[in-house]
């Protein structure tokens, strides 16, 4: 349960979207990490209205959406149109994802006497 990875995970919107938007449509969700309850991942929308990070609580590759939380890192919702840009990119959210998992991990181990 946590944040979760893939390589190289791009896709494009399969419509426009609005700043409200909180499942995308997209043309391919099957190279983004497979999501179990609790998992999540942050990925970049990208396009004229310039860079959007959100978080992805949920893909489902056979409908092909992502459902999101809107406007993480210092980012704000921006309209993106069919076509624009989704990648799983490096951001200060995902890294403080691996952080947040990896502190709880350390400190439940702890607790149960495996690391000192």
């Amino acid at each position: 349960m946590g944040v979760q990875f893939s390589n190289n995970a791009s896709t494009r919107l399969r419509g426009d979207i609005t700043t409200s938007t909180t499942v995308l449509s997209v043309d391919d969700a099957s190279d983004f990490p497979v999501l179990k309850s609790g998992d999540y991942t942050f990925v970049t929308l990208i396009g004229p209205p310039g860079l959007e990070v959100v978080k992805v609580t949920g893909i489902s590759v056979g409908r092909r959406q992502m459902v999101v939380i809107r406007g993480l890192d210092g980012t704000s919702p921006k309209p993106y149109s069919t076509g624009d840009g989704v990648e799983l990119r490096m951001t200060k959210e995902l890294l403080r994802g691996v952080s947040d998992d990896g502190r709880r991990h350390y400190q439940i181990n702890q607790l149960l006497g495996i690391w000192k």
